[in-house]
């Protein structure tokens, strides 16, 4: 009963040890969520005695709550904790000026609002069975809070991460700024929301999420400052992903990838490739760098409509190898290169992910042995770079 509880609150506090305490909410809502994951939700115990007439699976099951690892009174313990731990962590390390600024409330915001999403997303899986309510209910449960919370993280992130992070690439200026950015953040966020409540399905919906589409590439462009000659190409490219989100041909996917990489090497050309710099890891200058964040872009935007349409694995197996050659060199040169620039938790990110992708794809048959070895290696290697012994600093 104590193991959802007791990691995550170690963890956290060694990844304080080593990076410091500027998120220290963010590391305890992350491990307290994989902890609701691995533990929380319901599995029946391995020392049981399996009675005449019970399933003898290890996996969740509603119907027989007595050999549940976790009662009732647990399960809820640990949700609330999941919930309220986060912020709360928050307001005791910041309470000095919680509220001064817009990014600290919309931290308490993602905090309050995210662990709720992630326990209503998973109630298909037993993570409120505690609850004692009917499939019925909680179906309109998640739905109505569901789409509340979405927009609230959608709020929290436009503040918190566009407006934070990323302003010195917004163009346009106030109030056009927040119109554009909140246009085109909430325009995706109502397309996640209108794919996960199944109201696509209906006839003509193609018309309101190709609307969507356009909206959200209108918004992102024009805050980008995108000259006019280029919003027409955004707007294809929503149209395309429209049509090959309800047809699945392969063409309509090539047609939104090539619109979408004009628009995606148009900003990085723009915004990165006219600095005069050279990288000390490996020698390539900062153009060069650009070119392989361009064949990683584009590799990734190709990936997923090959890996529904196509049946030549390897044909997917040999994008798969170059996109983890170009995020090998990437991450070597901005890593090694730069302090703070790419933290280690990106590098640890990315490494566990594409070794996630590569034994998914391999098990489904979509890539081969030869390019999953290869993808396998490639990703593993990638943590070697955690093992540097200090990033050079910037000159002063």
């Amino acid at each position: 009963a104590l193991m959802p509880a007791t990691p995550p609150v170690l963890l956290t506090w060694a990844t304080v040890a080593m990076v410091g305490a500027g998120a220290i909410h963010y590391y305890l809502g992350a491990y307290l969520g994989i902890g609701f994951v691995l533990y929380v939700l319901p599995v029946r115990s391995s020392f049981r005695v399996v009675a005449r007439g019970r399933s003898k699976k290890i996996g969740p099951a509603m119907d027989e709550l007595d050999e549940l690892v976790m009662g009732r009174f647990e399960s809820s313990a640990h949700t609330m904790f999941f919930i309220v731990l986060p912020a709360l962590v928050k307001s005791a390390v910041h309470h000095n000026h919680m509220y001064s600024t817009h990014d600290d409330i919309a931290d308490v915001v993602l905090l309050q609002a995210a662990p709720p999403l992630v326990i209503l997303a998973l109630a298909n899986h037993g993570s409120i069975w505690w609850l004692g309510v009917g499939a019925g209910i909680i179906g309109k449960v998640r739905l109505g809070l569901g789409i509340g919370l979405v927009l609230c993280i959608a709020g929290a992130i436009e503040v918190r991460v566009i407006f934070h992070a990323f302003r010195q690439y917004i163009k346009v200026g106030y109030p056009w700024d927040y119109v554009a950015v909140t246009t085109g953040v909430y325009s995706l966020a109502l397309m996640v929301l209108a794919h996960f409540s199944g109201v696509l399905e209906r006839r003509g919906m193609w018309v309101l999420l190709t609307a969507l589409g356009v909206a959200a590439a209108l918004g992102v462009q024009m805050a980008l400052g995108m000259p006019f000659y280029m919003l027409p190409f955004g707007c294809a490219g929503a149209y395309f992903c429209v049509q090959f989100y309800y047809k699945r041909k392969l063409w309509d996917y090539v047609c939104f990838c090539a619109t979408l990489a004009m628009v995606i090497c148009w900003f990085i050309a723009r915004s990165f490739m006219f600095l005069d710099f050279e990288f000390d890891p490996l020698p390539m200058s900062i153009k060069h760098v650009c070119l392989v964040l361009m064949a990683v872009v584009l590799s990734s935007l190709l990936l997923p409509g090959l890996v529904a349409t196509s049946k030549r694995p390897d044909l997917v197996g040999g994008l798969m190898v170059l996109h983890g050659v170009g995020m090998c060199v990437m991450e070597l040169q901005l890593h090694c290169q730069f302090k703070g620039i790419y933290p280690p938790y990106l590098v640890v990110l990315t490494s566990a992910l594409g070794l996630y992708v590569t034994h998914h794809l391999f098990t489904h048959g979509k890539a081969t042995r030869t390019s999953s070895w290869l993808m396998g290696c490639l990703y593993a290697s990638k943590a070697g770079l955690l093992l540097h012994p200090t990033p050079l600093a910037l000159p002063s």
